[in-house]
């Protein structure tokens, strides 16, 4: 091979991959707003995800293209992870679209009929159509259409080229030798990796492993290593893409990742035992441009067939590469407005505050709802989730603290002082919420992976107290965030129940314990988990203190819980708590347990 034949396949691969991205660019312009919207509304099933996908990416002629689109949706929150995992799988497969339009490169014919349909015919009348309606076009669709055409007549003509100039090198023994290393499936991927990482392009990738096989020196065997590397290779433009994405938006983009990767894998694991085993002599015959195109098809489509009834697996790897912070996701939006721009004005910055230390009231208590939940529906990403919150939690301790000291120390306003003092005295308990939280969840996780169980009795107290912490939090979180002086007032009353509570199912624990009832570990963990509610409740205390003190009422703490329980309201209310859950608790015959 001379350098002027190596001058003309590099000129033939240049059309060919400029003739591949004019055309998809073109395809783009023309259906790339409808896909967005058909994307967004329509992959509501993982089959309609799979089908959108596979439709969206034949159409516009590029997997990177699509993945894009659906890591950019899932950015904006429009999309789930787990849609986008189906709708990337479905790109996967209309990929492979490209490989059957370049089998056209191939049409030939010496007379009649068959020169009509020929490639060398019609390519020149695409070309001709194509450059009327790109130069002469009025409307914006018949250009983009006309770009359509000329571009997918460079691009067949770069085939073409390449096809030509690569023929005499099935003669060269150094040539034959180099593909024969393909064979070997670990050379095979890298090179296929390779390739498609420097073109960008793994449809690129694929049409020229067919302009090789026109040597005739290329077997399937060879092909399925190397298409299953340029796939792989193809997942760099979207990891690139992902830069600057939130946590989500990266989720979604190695989600393209992991299926290129789990794809090695099946085939690899189908594939290869069952050659050594039976032999599969068919895939050592000679491959060809329709061939190619045909296995592309067929080994995406049985995995991703395989994959789809696996998707939710596939979105935990996925989340267990990208752990989830809910720190770095759109929470973190609200801090980035805490800084000292927004000091410039005082009113706008206690206003701000306040919205702050509400938005972590929120996060701390629905965080503790969740955490109960585990012991009944545990689910390792839930548990996963909770934690980033709790470190959301810390960073709002951080930044709003900061914040509102800043404020304090500047000139505010005598009526937003006491809203700024509210805000910073409750900063504390509501990150201490969080590590009680998350001291739960690691209960929740124990509990789980050590198969452990309560009697059921333990558990039917710990539902009568989980519906006592959940009644004081609501309660806390509300008074604290309007104000409201007589929802306040109850939440001590009703701390002092829980403290009963937890205290006396320690004593019937112990019982059961003795009895053979309950065993040893998992009263370790009950213990624990009484322990933190009795914390919870203590932190419930403190935030409804912070709101008696918003509404006008000067008290501590201290002097707080040693004077209420002299009031006549304290007293109806306790009455009230005791019935609803410590008799509640009680009811329960003590021989049930014996």
């Amino acid at each position: 091979m001379t350098v002027f034949d190596v001058l003309t396949m590099l000129c033939g691969l240049a059309f060919f991959l400029f003739g591949m991205s004019f055309m998809g660019e073109e395809l783009k312009n023309v259906a790339g707003n409808k896909m967005e919207s058909i994307l967004w509304r329509l992959s509501s099933t993982p089959i309609k995800g799979l089908l959108l996908g596979t439709f969206a990416t034949a159409v516009i002629q590029s997997s990177s293209a699509t993945t894009v689109m659906v890591v950019s949706f899932v950015n904006a929150g429009m999309m789930k992870v787990s849609q986008a995992i189906t709708v990337i799988m479905g790109a996967e497969i209309g990929t492979t679209m490209t490989g059957w339009l370049l089998t056209l490169a191939n049409i030939s014919g010496e007379s009649g009929l068959s020169r009509l349909f020929s490639t060398s015919t019609f390519l020149p009348v695409v070309a001709v159509i194509g450059i009327a309606l790109r130069m002469f076009g009025r409307k914006k669709t018949a250009r983009h259409t006309g770009g359509i055409l000329l571009g997918f007549s460079v691009l067949m003509y770069g085939m073409m080229i390449m096809s030509q100039t690569v023929t005499p090198l099935k003669e060269d023994p150094n040539f034959v030798g180099i593909l024969t290393l393909f064979s070997n499936p670990i050379l095979g991927i890298l090179a296929g990796t390779l390739l498609t990482v420097v073109i960008q392009s793994c449809s690129a990738g694929v049409g020229i492993l067919q302009a090789l096989s026109v040597t005739g020196v290329l077997s399937y065997a060879e092909c399925i290593p190397l298409i299953l590397g340029m796939n792989l290779g193809a997942s760099t433009p979207i990891l690139i893409a992902m830069m600057g994405s939130n946590k989500n938006g990266k989720r979604a983009a190695i989600a393209y990742l992991v299926c290129n990767i789990l794809g090695i894998i099946i085939v690899a694991v189908l594939y290869y035992p069952l050659r050594a085993l039976l032999g599969l002599s068919v895939f050592d015959a000679v491959a060809n441009t329709v061939g190619i195109a045909t296995l592309n098809t067929v080994m995406r489509v049985l995995v991703m067939m395989i994959l789809l009834p696996a998707h939710k697996g596939v979105e935990k790897i996925v989340y267990s590469i990208v752990k989830y912070r809910a720190d770095e996701d759109a929470d973190e939006e609200d801090l980035k407005k805490l800084n000292d721009r927004a000091l410039r004005s005082p009113q706008a910055a206690v206003a701000l505050s306040e919205s702050a230390v509400y938005k972590m009231a929120d996060i701390a208590e629905g965080s503790i709802y969740q955490a109960f939940d585990l012991f009944r529906n545990y689910d390792k990403n839930g548990s996963q989730i909770l934690v980033g919150k709790e470190n959301l939690l810390d960073k709002y301790e951080g930044k709003l603290g900061e914040f509102v000291l800043k404020i304090l120390h500047g000139e505010v306003h005598p009526d937003q002082q006491p809203v700024a003092e509210k805000v910073l005295n409750a900063i504390g308990e509501f990150e201490r919420l969080g590590d009680h939280m998350l001291n739960i969840v690691e209960l929740a996780d124990e509990v789980y992976e050590k198969k452990l169980e309560f009697s059921p009795e333990a558990d039917r107290e710990l539902g009568v107290l989980e519906s006592a912490i959940r009644d004081v939090l609501g309660m806390a979180v509300e008074s604290f965030k309007t104000n409201n002086r007589e929802l306040a007032l109850r939440v001590e009353p009703l701390e002092e129940v829980i403290d009963m509570m937890c205290d006396e199912m320690k004593v019937r624990h112990v019982t059961r314990l003795q009895n053979g009832i309950c065993n040893v570990i998992s009263g370790f963990v009950f213990n624990d988990l009484l322990t933190n509610c009795e914390r919870i409740s203590d932190h419930c205390s403190n935030i409804a203190i912070c709101a008696l003190r918003a509404s006008g009422i000067n008290t501590l703490p201290h002097e707080y819980a040693e004077n209420a329980n002299q009031t006549e309201s304290y007293a109806e209310a306790f009455k009230e708590y005791s019935d609803k859950y410590l008799m509640n608790l009680r009811n329960e015959n003590l021989s049930g347990q014996n």
